[in-house]
């Protein structure tokens, strides 16, 4: 939105930054500060070269492989103090999956975005699942 970051946790390979006071005079009064992210110096280049590899054809257990073998940080040891539930002990297979799946990575992500598919009951028969909504 407007290159603003609503909120959450920063993604894998960004950080949060400030982007100046906020438009709203209601938010600005009680000094709040828009975000935005920005790519982090020491955790994006990991994430360009997932996907270099990934686009090279290798699997996802081989990229794990291949950062815990380089002995590369993962995310939750990166940050153990948001990931005090996390062992941080290494890059698991769905870590790496789930960053390469991550729409904010790859420029596709937006916002309110709604399912197309809706679990209904039918009027007269049993719950319906997986239809379309037209």
């Amino acid at each position: 939105m407007q290159g603003r970051y609503l909120g959450g946790r920063p993604p894998y390979g960004y950080r949060l930054v400030d982007a100046g006071p906020h438009p709203n005079r209601g938010h600005a009064a009680w000094d709040r500060r828009l975000h935005r992210l920005e790519p982090d110096p020491v955790t994006a280049p990991r994430v360009r070269w997932i996907f270099a590899q990934r686009l090279a054809g290798r699997s996802v257990a081989r990229i794990a492989r291949a950062l815990n073998d380089a002995g590369v940080a993962c995310p939750s040891a990166v940050d153990p103090g948001r990931n005090r539930h996390r062992s941080g002990r290494g890059w698991m297979l769905t870590t790496v999956a789930a960053i390469l799946a991550n729409p904010c990575y790859t420029g596709r992500q937006v916002w309110n975005r709604q399912r197309a598919d809706r679990d209904g009951v039918e009027p007269e028969g049993p719950v319906a699942r997986g239809r379309e909504v037209q």
